[in-house]
């Protein structure tokens, strides 16, 4: 092997890492807006939760809510 072949095979190791890293982002970002709900924040649920557990709600509050925030 030569030089160039070295050279092509460092470049083609750097582009591979670099669309590993693009394709873990993007699966992360996916995942991160599917829990929660086409990308809004989960502060929905945790208010439900907290007024759960104050008992501001009751149980088939809570049930209904959550079915709705999670669809």
């Amino acid at each position: 092997m030569n030089g160039f072949d070295y050279e092509l095979l460092s470049f083609i190791f750097v582009v591979g890492v670099i669309a590993i890293l693009v394709g873990v982002i993007l699966l992360m970002k996916y995942r991160y807006s599917f829990f929660t709900r086409n990308g809004k924040s989960n502060e929905a649920i945790e208010i439900v939760k907290l007024r759960y557990a104050r008992g501001e709600i009751d149980l088939q509050e809570y049930e209904k809510l959550m079915n709705e925030l999670v669809k």
